[in-house]
């Protein structure tokens, strides 16, 4: 997995859709509370971050009963309506000069082109995009890359998702979230901080420090705007 996205970073690297960085992603953080009731999604610890955290560190994947339990865990799903809700967000809030909607409309383009591969890249990996927690599992990996530089292999990833599933389905308050908020979550994961990493290779792949940090940055920014606590490395 984490090849086939430094595969998609060079594809876009091409497209010249870099102006996409003049829209700081954590400004999205807020609207994306809103719409979804992101408050009660992680204020009543919905996501147990010590548990994805053990996800992140443990390493042993040769334990059959680890394994056999987590796969039998069962995934919460949304059924896709068709439309980007998160991109239709953006488009909304398009500003007044003409550099702004410029901006706002490479940034959906870059959205959209990054859920697309996301979805593509799940599928050919045997999984559902309409996954929520492997997206969520998703969001923490690349927030991991932009922190350290470094990835984790498919399988705790998906260990993690798992993880996720399990909190997701014991937890009553999220099972009142209409299948639109699921799916805004879901876009709201995967999409914003895709883009912070995809340009963060760019500018590693030109030898930009200083952009470099900067998409750094803004994704570890963006990650407390929507969890509501820094990102920490599990030692």
């Amino acid at each position: 997995m984490k090849n086939k996205i430094i595969a998609l970073c060079l594809c876009l690297i091409t497209t010249g859709l870099c102006q996409a960085q003049y829209f700081g992603s954590s400004e999205w953080a807020s609207d994306i509370r809103d719409y979804t009731n992101m408050s009660m999604f992680i204020q009543t610890n919905t996501i147990n971050m010590q548990q994805m955290q053990k996800a992140y560190s443990e390493t042993d994947t040769k334990s059959q009963k680890k394994q056999t339990d987590l796969a039998n865990v069962k995934p919460v799903l949304f059924q896709p309506t068709g439309k980007r809700l998160f991109i239709e967000m953006v488009k909304a809030k398009a500003g007044t000069s003409e550099e702004q909607k410029k901006g706002l409309q490479v940034y959906s383009q870059l959205l959209e082109v990054g859920l697309t591969q996301y979805e593509k890249i799940a599928r050919e990996k045997k999984q559902n995009p309409a996954n929520l927690g492997l997206a969520v599992a998703f969001f923490m990996e690349t927030t991991y890359a932009l922190s350290s530089g470094k990835h984790l292999e498919d399988q705790q990833i998906l260990d993690m998702a798992a993880v996720i599933n399990q909190s997701l389905a014991k937890n009553a308050q999220f099972q009142k979230t209409s299948n639109q908020q699921r799916q805004l979550i879901y876009e709201a994961f995967v999409g914003p901080q895709l883009v912070n990493y995809m340009l963060y290779e760019q500018a590693k792949q030109d030898k930009d420090a200083k952009t470099q940090e900067q998409m750094k940055r803004q994704g570890l920014a963006f990650y407390k705007s929507l969890m509501g606590t820094e990102f920490s490395i599990p030692q």
